[in-house]
């Protein structure tokens, strides 16, 4: 694939990652979610210099960098399911283009988008799911 047509391609994606992810995340209110969603809300009301203590009385980790892209969604106002996904839109295309660059075939991309242990990175493991956006998936 040809490196225009590859941009034309994950181009066509990020709307379908997006909405894939918010379906997801709308569907997904109990467990870490309680957690996170309230540890946001708080966020949302906290000094940026607050932050890391805020997400560690919500959710028990320590996690400063985290706590810093948490509060920057939160103190912008950005609901938290579009914010979430929006960084899911990140892990899903850079697993994309890690996966196209060993020429993996279509099906064997789909099934590994689709398996659980990235639908639980994307909506469970919130603090992971930056971890591995960060260190370039």
């Amino acid at each position: 694939m040809n490196s225009n047509r590859t941009k034309l391609y994950i181009l066509s994606l990020v709307p379908i990652f997006f909405f894939i992810s918010y379906i997801l995340l709308s569907f997904y209110t109990k467990g870490d979610q309680v957690a996170y969603h309230k540890a946001y809300q708080a966020l949302s009301y906290a000094k940026i210099t607050d932050s890391v203590l805020v997400l560690q009385a919500y959710t028990s980790g320590y996690e400063p960098l985290t706590a810093l892209i948490l509060w920057v969604g939160a103190s912008l106002r950005i609901d938290k399911n579009i914010y979430i996904s929006i960084w899911n839109v990140f892990l899903l295309v850079g697993l994309f283009l890690l996966l196209r660059k060993y020429k993996l075939p279509s099906y064997v991309l789909t099934l590994f988008l689709t398996n659980f242990y990235v639908v639980t990175v994307m909506t469970a493991a919130e603090r992971l799911k930056f971890s591995v956006i960060l260190e370039g998936v």
